[in-house]
């Protein structure tokens, strides 16, 4: 039992997640019909100093950074599998923007 208190308490600090990784955010009951769908996939595109996570999917970017326990990994499809390669650049877009670098 302790075993899988250790494991469980790490969460998923073993894996490293970096810009352009595939993600599947769970979406809450209230903010969904019931017809939708549980989750969505996204990519993450930006990393915070307190390892917080900023995710972009099909409609946009996500106000809320997220912390790892929020979402899970999706480690056998690419962007081009959810059609995420336009959330990627639009994001990577405005950041240059934002900067002054474009």
């Amino acid at each position: 039992m302790k075993k899988y208190a250790r494991r469980r308490s790490n969460g998923n600090k073993d894996e490293v997640l970096t810009v352009g990784t595939i993600v599947r955010v769970k979406v809450d009951k209230v903010d969904r019909g019931k017809m939708d769908h549980k989750s969505v996939p996204g990519v993450i595109v930006e990393v915070t100093k307190h390892d917080n996570y900023r995710i972009a999917c099909k409609g946009g970017v996500l106000k809320e950074c997220m912390g790892a326990q929020r979402f899970q990994v999706e480690s056998l499809k690419d962007t081009a599998h959810y059609d995420l390669d336009v959330a990627f650049r639009s994001w990577s877009t405005m950041k240059k923007f934002q900067s002054g670098k474009h």
